[in-house]
């Protein structure tokens, strides 16, 4: 297995890369250099750190770059200590050897390495061409950011490699982040005061998108309520909806939760995606934090879509971990499917590989996305990439020495799982002629 691994490994580091999920900003809205905890403690490992017990406050103290470097690195120093073999911790520590030389974030490398991140912040582009492109060979990555959504053109997608996905979750939740998108729409369409009105502006809203040739939709509904959207009946979602427009213009936000309206919106909104040729992204399985309720986020708590939107293929984030089992059986039973190992490879390297593995022998293997970074900072990428190529790469090799297929055929998979199967579902071919 050895000669297959080293053999297919260094194959799969050459193929280029259909990245499916990022939260990067464009270079030009990148607002540092903050320093490198400030930066890499911004998600993830911060989350294995409170995992492992670091407070809250000590979390703010370490993150605060007003504060002297080495004082903070005293502070983590522990928690880094702890953490460093976790998905998390390889991936910033490959990603400090990968772009800046350096064995690993310890006491006595962590200055160095923000010395040689604030000399490469000095031109962004330039990094990020360095980070992605030229380092990680990275085509495209669609990115879900809070600051955009969908709005760039494909001149600026060719530019930069950045494809920004329309996130709907203001379309479904209107009072979110204080109404803001539910104001916006009144100052361009009028007022809302009925849900109706609020359907036609959401397909203005997707048709404009979809004319814009955005990769997709996405849904990050996970992080605030069950995933769930049951069928709601129109009467109960046209009452909800009127309450809320009520409250909105009362400025009484967050009164309660609309989830009748929600559901029957995003039904609406699945429709016209239906008909628009749009991939859905959908977060399920485990969230980014340390609160969050699991339970709720179960992927197959949306067979009820799955099943009534045919024509929308649905890309199901994060393996749904820890839910992965059942969605091998939601993958291998509905066409329309996808399972996104996005943030999978560093959650748990190990279970990723273990469900690679199934999925190969399970699973029609054009329905497997194999890399999606889902860092917020640029710097996570290339150490999360490294990790999903070794994971590719060793569970290809396993399956090569049990005889289910050659290294031929190993390397036919590893280029479609990285590049051809999302590259596919996105349309990406279009974007780049």
């Amino acid at each position: 297995m050895n000669k297959s691994f080293d053999e297919i490994f260094e194959y799969v580091k050459t193929l280029e890369v259909f990245d499916t999920h990022e939260h990067i900003e464009l270079p030009s809205d990148y607002d540092g250099p903050r320093d490198v905890l400030a930066d890499w403690l911004a998600h993830y490992l911060s989350s294995d750190f409170i995992s492992a017990g670091m407070t809250g406050a000590q979390m703010d103290r370490v993150r605060d770059a007003k504060l002297p470097l080495m004082e903070r690195y005293a502070i983590a120093e522990p928690y880094f200590d702890v953490c460093r073999y976790t998905g998390y911790g390889q991936a910033i520590d490959l990603s400090a050897k990968l772009l800046y030389d350096i064995d690993g974030v310890h006491r006595e490398t962590v200055e160095a390495i923000d010395e040689k991140r604030k000399a490469a912040f000095a031109d962004t582009a330039a990094h990020y061409r360095r980070a992605l492109r030229d380092g990680c060979n990275i085509a495209v990555s669609v990115v879900d950011t809070l600051r955009h959504s969908g709005e760039y053109d494909r001149a600026v997608v060719l530019e930069h490699g950045l494809w920004f996905a329309t996130k709907i979750d203001c379309l479904l939740c209107p009072e979110q982040d204080g109404a803001v998108a539910f104001h916006a729409a009144e100052r361009r369409f009028g007022r809302i005061d009925t849900l109706n009105r609020w359907l036609e502006i959401c397909e203005v809203y997707l048709r404009e998108a979809a004319a814009r040739g955005i990769p997709g939709l996405k849904v990050a509904r996970a992080y605030a309520r069950d995933i769930y959207f049951r069928d709601a009946p129109k009467s109960d979602a046209d009452e909800c909806f009127r309450k809320l427009a009520e409250n909105i213009h009362a400025g009484r936000l967050y009164a309660q939760w609309y989830t009748d309206c929600e559901d029957y919106i995003l039904h609406h909104i699945l429709g016209i995606a239906d008909e628009l040729g749009l991939a859905v992204q959908i977060h399920t399985g485990m969230q980014e934090g340390n609160v969050h309720d699991i339970r709720a986020t179960d992927p197959r708590k949306l067979t009820n879509l799955i099943l009534k939107y045919r024509n929308v293929k649905f890309d199901i984030f994060h393996i749904g971990f820890p839910y992965h089992d059942a969605l091998t059986a939601m993958a291998k039973k509905y066409h329309n499917v996808f399972i996104d190992m996005c943030w999978a490879h560093i959650i748990s390297p190990d279970v990723s590989r273990r469900a690679l593995g199934e999925w190969l022998e399970s699973v029609p293997y054009n329905k497997i996305f194999g890399f999606g970074g889902d860092y917020i900072f640029v710097d996570g990428v290339p150490g999360h990439l490294y990790i999903a190529r070794r994971n590719i790469a060793k569970t290809l090799a396993e399956k090569v020495g049990e005889g289910l297929f050659s290294i031929d055929r190993a390397a036919d998979i590893a280029k479609a799982i990285l590049y051809d199967n999302p590259a596919k579902v996105f349309n990406w071919r279009n974007q780049r002629v």
